[in-house]
């Protein structure tokens, strides 16, 4: 292992992926799904789902509010599921 080699003074070669904004790209039929292939608990899907749908975000810029859209993908960052 990598620690190993670190504590044997060895040289350890790694690659670091990241992701901007992965949250904000989170397919929610794709999030569903893998917890159903996983094995979570209907309900536990189901609440979820009610969580992730029918979701609405709106922008301001000074004064100006512009129009709804509903959003079909993302998590809602600031919340409990959220990063």
């Amino acid at each position: 292992m990598w620690h190993e080699a670190l504590d044997k003074r060895q040289s350890v070669r790694t690659v670091f992926v990241g992701s901007a904004k992965a949250f904000d790209h989170a397919d929610h039929a794709i999030i569903l799904h893998n917890l159903h292939d996983m094995g979570a608990p209907e309900f536990v899907i189901r609440w979820i789902h009610s969580f992730l749908s029918d979701r609405q975000q709106r922008v301001k810029i000074d004064d100006v509010y512009y129009g709804w859209l509903k959003l079909k993908g993302g998590i809602p960052q600031g919340s409990w599921l959220g990063p």
